[in-house]
């Protein structure tokens, strides 16, 4: 039974891989699980959850792409369904710094047993998005200085631009399946965003927003008592654009008797778009202390794309604190001494 999930699995990463193009995102995908799915909002085994994301890569001009996101979630037993609550910001430029977009969201699942092994969850996004055009941060061909040889921004222009800025509301969807099978767990879900089809636009155009889909996918197979193998993947579809994740983490569990360090992993990842040459390959390394989880990964160039800036390597960082269900502290319990 455990190859049969297994063969379901290696089958459905090979179907996606017929598809090709690319979209932006965390490499670190698994750490980010409120931008992944709705649905995984208050999946966890804890109570509640915090986790930080940054993304810095390449240059642009002069000044990094980067990429900034907090979010907190919370699970909450409702009769015997586990019920998740979650709320996300993000600030990311990687549109270019003079186009920088704000988002807030907030997320609710819902996930229900189907089975003894297994239960599906739906979850639902609501949120604002804000971007604005900084305007400073450009110049134009009338602000040729002739006596520098360069342009100034302090210089006037003509330039009139109907639109300053795009706001709107974004509503994403997700489902998600889960199964416990004797040594591994089994764990995939779809999500879909802009599902209202909002308009973002800074010219004069009615055209909404296309919706965006992505497919999630992991199976943790445990090899004995303190090695596992995490395989994962990730393929995304924006329009004509497409971008494939995969991958797998080692993980290592520590000693029972240590109540600090309880595990690190290392992987290794690669993003292709299909019908071209692999865009990167991602390393990563994670350290589970306490109640505190450290994630870093780099993104090796291997697009031969080196000469262009915005395509060199990026580094990202993810810390994530897990407030456990119950937290036991040393108790002396008295007795009666005969």
């Amino acid at each position: 039974m455990k190859f049969f999930y297994i063969s379901i699995y290696l089958i459905i990463i090979t179907f996606f891989m017929d598809v090709n193009g690319q979209t932006l995102h965390y490499s670190q995908f698994f750490s980010s699980p409120l931008h992944l799915n709705p649905a995984l909002t208050g999946v966890m085994d804890a109570q509640w959850r915090l986790i930080n994301n940054n993304r810095s890569q390449g240059m642009y001009f002069g000044d990094p792409l980067n990429t900034i996101s907090v979010s907190y979630d919370k699970s909450i037993i409702l009769y015997k369904n586990t019920v998740g609550l979650g709320a996300l910001y993000s600030y990311d430029n990687a549109s270019g710094p003079s186009l920088p977009t704000n988002k807030f969201y907030l997320s609710g699942s819902s996930n229900v047993q189907v089975s003894e092994r297994s239960y599906i969850g739906a979850g639902l996004q609501i949120g604002w998005v804000m971007r604005r055009l900084q305007f400073g941060n450009y110049t134009y061909p009338e602000q040729y200085d002739r006596e520098t040889g360069g342009f100034n921004a302090l210089l006037p222009n003509s330039e009139n631009f109907s639109r300053e800025y795009s706001n709107y509301l974004d509503i994403n969807l997700g489902v998600l399946w889960n199964y416990s099978g004797p040594g591994y767990v089994l764990s995939t879900g779809i999500a879909m965003y802009h599902v209202n089809r909002a308009k973002d636009y800074f010219l004069n155009n009615n055209n909404p927003l296309a919706v965006r889909t992505n497919w999630h996918g992991s199976i943790k197979i445990k090899l004995n008592e303190k090695f596992y193998v995490l395989p994962q993947s990730y393929y995304t579809f924006h329009n004509k654009a497409s971008e494939f994740l995969v991958g797998a983490n080692m993980g290592m569990e520590l000693n029972a008797t240590n109540q600090d360090f309880k595990s690190v992993s290392m992987g290794a990842y690669v993003r292709d778009g299909f019908n071209r040459e692999f865009e990167s390959a991602i390393l990563v390394l994670g350290l589970n202390y306490r109640n505190w989880s450290a994630i870093t990964s780099v993104d090796v160039d291997i697009s031969g794309l080196k000469t262009t800036n915005i395509f060199t390597n990026a580094i990202e960082l993810t810390l994530i604190y897990q407030r456990p269900w119950a937290i036991l502290k040393k108790t002396t319990i008295p007795c009666i001494r005969y």
